[in-house]
């Protein structure tokens, strides 16, 4: 039985639409540590890098 283009797409996005959902997860997860620790996160984009500052307080 040969599955046709569409179901394909259909079998995959199933199968790995999770990684979306942890990959958003994660990086809520690193600002959230970012700011408990007083750092920043750095991450790389199309235009180079960017550093992202959680603002803190000091309590």
């Amino acid at each position: 039985m040969h599955k046709d283009r569409k179901e394909e797409d259909s079998f995959h996005e199933r199968k790995f639409a999770w990684i979306d959902k942890w990959v958003k997860m994660t990086g809520e997860r690193a600002k959230i540590d970012a700011k408990a620790n007083e750092t920043y996160i750095i991450y790389e984009t199309e235009n180079g890098s960017v550093k992202e500052i959680s603002r803190w307080t000091n309590n």
